[in-house]
């Protein structure tokens, strides 16, 4: 078997928490801070060991300062100052306990653990015989926003609401194979395909190391802005084959550390295992039934950036949900009959490649993800050839106007040159835009375009990223116009979802996040069929 490398956790925690931007006594780590987490790590090894008793503690602490006295982190050597004081709690272990390990506070013994590995796959380069080409790699503060969430934030939580009654061993592998498929049964959602996730891990990892296992991938191309539709933020379940928990998540770029995401995805694999066992009863709607149950999403403590389901977890987890005159969840009727580990072994056989599909993209495809139309095979326009002139309100039939601020005086219209050109004027910071619907058939690829020229264009939002774009759905034009420009192509493909009608379109100055101003003109403004899959152009 090989080896699951992680980051040493010290790394992990110098990175995204005790220099995070914008926390309290953040500061630019001085180069002394990555020899101090390298002396540390060599001084006690065991930091570097994820679910030791050492980490766990080490990773506690750092939590614990962070809150009380964030100005501790303002010593470039506080990883090894840190791991000093955790070493020397060791020493003050009672008798018999090994030496180097950490006093570990619990507010009990676990009865439970479960180990979770995390395949994170950093680049996509797909083939799907449905949607089109996703081709990114992930920044590293994406990697390191998901390592946070899976590796302190979920343990924390599941300590918390179960009162370390179950422990959430964390393990994260950073796989540099490109994901390349998706489920091709799902024609409405960018959902992982299982086998290639079994696949991956038969070398890795032998039946029983994993309670559960899941991916983190991308399902946007960094390139074009191209987003497959997604049902959710992710997916879970129970494979009984393997006896293990599978789930996915969606990369998000701006990942809340707090979001439960993994916690829930995972929690469906716990769910899959002990509902028909003798003296589990799971709630009506099992994990899905909260609001239901009279639950209601909250932030977990005062002061949490983070709203969710916090008490329904708790419950959820020790068996308190009433239903009429009983209870119901997991608990401890569940955890008698062990983590789902244990049953893996006796499946080893199952534990096998298989034979993944593959297919390629005709050329043009990749092409067209570039912008470059000029061999791209696409039906007919959709949209009117030719617009009236006139103003464009909210109340403005087809397409109309939409903004954040409705007091920031910006106007649209329809100017008359060239059979139409969209004018947006936002002389204050703003998220504007005109937007329309289109009649367009469900699971099916379109590009939208238009030809586009700025005048003075900026973003007035720190860390804004939209000042001129173009939207379709839940995608959105990386060709990102600011200043003064003169006409520039912008091509944006996208995928509808199962009500097509739903699908927005919109011509914007600035967005969500990314507030802007300045004078945006639009023309030649299209929607086409992209010719992929080529039945998408056949009469029917």
């Amino acid at each position: 078997m090989k080896a699951l490398f992680v980051l040493p956790t010290a790394a992990i925690a110098a990175l995204v928490l005790g220099f995070e931007p914008g926390a309290r006594g953040a500061s630019t780590p001085a180069p002394t801070t990555a020899e101090a987490q390298a002396e540390a790590i060599q001084k006690y090894p065991e930091l570097g060991k994820a679910g030791s008793a050492f980490n766990v503690e080490f990773v506690s602490r750092v939590e614990r300062y962070r809150k009380e006295k964030p100005e501790f982190f303002t010593n470039a050597a506080w990883p090894l100052t840190l791991a000093d004081e955790v070493g020397e709690s060791a020493k003050a272990a009672p008798a018999g306990q090994a030496p180097g390990k950490a006093v570990v506070a619990d507010d009990a013994r676990p009865e439970i653990e479960f180990k979770v590995l995390l395949i994170i796959k950093r680049e996509s380069d797909t083939y799907s015989p449905l949607f089109l080409p996703i081709r990114a790699r992930m920044t590293d503060a994406e990697v390191a926003n998901a390592r946070r969430c899976f590796e302190i934030e979920t343990p924390d939580m599941v300590h918390e609401i179960t009162h370390g009654k179950v422990r959430f061993v964390p393990t994260v592998l950073i796989s540099e194979k490109p994901l390349r498929i998706f489920d091709r049964h799902r024609l409405d959602s960018a959902e992982y395909y299982p086998p290639e996730l079994l696949d991956e891990i038969y070398p890795l990892i032998k039946p029983g190391d994993f309670d559960s296992v899941g991916y983190y991938f991308l399902h946007y191309d960094a390139g074009s802005g191209y987003k497959i539709p997604r049902m959710g933020y992710g997916v879970g379940g129970f494979d009984t084959a393997h006896a293990l928990g599978m789930f996915a998540i969606n990369c998000t770029p701006r990942l809340n550390p707090r979001d439960e995401v993994f916690l829930h995805e995972w929690m469906h694999g716990l769910d899959g295992f002990y509902w028909n066992k003798s003296g589990v009863k799971l709630p009506k709607g099992t994990l899905h039934g909260a609001a239901d149950h009279g639950y209601r999403e909250k932030p977990w403590h005062a002061g949490d950036t983070f709203r969710g389901w916090m008490e329904w977890y708790r419950d959820y987890f020790n068996r308190e949900i009433r239903e009429g005159d009983q209870f119901a969840g997991l608990g401890d009727a569940a955890w008698q009959y062990g983590p789902m580990r244990l049953e893996a072994p006796k499946l080893a056989a199952n534990y096998r490649a298989v034979n993944l599909p593959t297919g390629t993209y005709p050329a043009w495809v990749y092409e067209l993800m570039k912008g470059d139309l000029s061999d791209a095979v696409l039906g007919p326009p959709l949209l009117e050839k030719r617009l009236d002139p006139g103003d464009i309100t909210k109340a403005s039939e087809i397409w109309h106007l939409e903004t954040w601020d409705a007091k920031a005086g910006t106007k649209a219209q329809i100017a008359a040159e060239d059979g139409g050109t969209f004018v947006i004027d936002s002389p204050a910071p703003n998220d504007a835009a005109v937007l329309r619907t289109a009649p367009l058939e469900a699971y099916r690829n379109y590009m939208f375009s238009a030809e586009v020229r700025t005048e003075g264009v900026e973003i007035d939002q720190k860390g804004g990223q939209y000042a001129v774009n173009l939207y379709a759905g839940d995608s959105t034009s990386t060709r990102n116009l600011a200043g003064t420009t003169s006409w520039t192509s912008i091509v944006l493909p996208f995928t509808t979802g199962a009500k097509p009608d739903a699908c927005r379109l919109k011509l914007a100055v600035g967005g969500v996040g990314s507030v802007a101003h300045g004078r945006a003109f639009f023309k030649n403004v299209q929607v086409r069929k992209v010719g992929y899959p080529a039945a998408d152009l056949e009469p029917p």
